[in-house]
């Protein structure tokens, strides 16, 4: 299970991002606020044995680092994604799986995938943590 932080609310899990390379004008810039956030949820995690030493100082890399940016779907949406109104856009992601977000999102994202097995190159291999999320919404796939 792969972690990443969500630039948008701090939030550290697994749940579908969506994410963008390089640098994105005024989308997003680190915030002390949510940078306490971002610390105290890794230190939940690594309290519960969750996260080693390495992966709560990767998180904290990634939380600072601006030439990417990661946000859950959700988040995306609500903060106005670039891809809004398109079949990548968060919005349509959301409307396809129901409204659903995080852990419902993933059990939604599988139903679909098993539902439209022609549409993906290797339907038998587990749905992945977002990575293939901009392949599900589209005309093609029942929703």
């Amino acid at each position: 299970m792969v972690y990443r932080v969500c630039d948008v609310c701090g939030g550290v899990d697994e749940h579908p991002r969506h994410s963008f390379a390089g640098v994105i004008p005024d989308m997003w810039q680190p915030d002390a606020n949510l940078s306490a956030t971002v610390e105290a949820n890794v230190n939940k995690l690594a309290e519960a044995g969750k996260l080693d030493t390495s992966d709560a100082m990767r998180l904290g890399r990634d939380f600072w680092d601006t030439t990417s940016t990661d946000r859950h779907i959700d988040c995306c949406a609500k903060a106005g994604c670039p891809s809004s109104g398109t079949p990548d856009g968060c919005d349509a992601r959301i409307a396809v799986w129901d409204g659903k977000t995080g852990t419902g999102m993933v059990k939604a994202a599988e139903k679909v995938r098993a539902e439209n097995k022609d549409h993906f190159e290797d339907s038998t291999a587990p749905y992945d943590d977002g990575t293939r999320a901009e392949s599900v919404p589209n005309e093609n796939v029942k929703g």
